[in-house]
């Protein structure tokens, strides 16, 4: 078993400090915050976070989603299956209610990629202890997005960009949700 699988069944999430460079990063939250003002229709505001815009499936993300497909397997120690992604644009007052993810997050990465201020996220732990983490630019948190109740308090700041990635196990239950298909 990998390192990584172990402390994430130990403890619901992993941080991952060097998913992308920050320099990475930036380049992909400026070209998302030009997207955003030269396409605003695409944008929608979701249920969970409607002080915010979103937008499912954003291609480059989409082709980051692809691209780690290696880098997960390796990390958790089998082969994964991409699902989908998912970005916001967080705002000012925004609050992530405590929630578990659908079966195509089985696991589920968040990826900060910039915003004006820290903004930790929250999780519970098998032993239902609560943990949370804050991210640099670049870095990420793999999390059991299904099992583990997450969620953030109100935003304090202007602006945090975040990109989710959710792939499943092939040869667990959830495979069937592979590219996001749904029974």
């Amino acid at each position: 078993m990998t390192q990584i699988r172990e402390q994430l069944e130990a403890n619901n999430y992993v941080i991952l400090e060097d998913f992308i460079s920050p320099k990475k990063a930036k380049k992909l939250y400026d070209n998302y915050i030009v997207y955003k003002n030269e396409h605003p229709e695409i944008f929608r505001r979701d249920e969970q976070c409607p002080k915010s815009l979103s937008i499912y499936n954003y291609k480059p993300f989409t082709e980051l989603l692809v691209e780690k497909v290696p880098y997960m397997s390796k990390k958790i120690g089998e082969l994964m299956f991409p699902t989908y992604c998912y970005s916001r644009i967080y705002t000012n007052g925004e609050i992530l209610k405590k929630h578990t993810d659908r079966p195509a997050c089985e696991i589920s990465i968040t990826l900060h990629l910039g915003g004006d201020r820290d903004w930790p996220i929250y999780f519970t732990k098998p032993n239902g202890k609560i943990a949370s983490a804050k991210l640099c630019s670049g870095q990420a948190v793999v999390y059991l997005g299904c099992k583990s109740a997450h969620w953030r308090d109100a935003f304090k700041g202007q602006e945090y960009v975040q990109v989710f990635l959710h792939y499943v196990r092939s040869q667990g239950p959830n495979w069937i949700y592979y590219f996001d298909k749904r029974n």
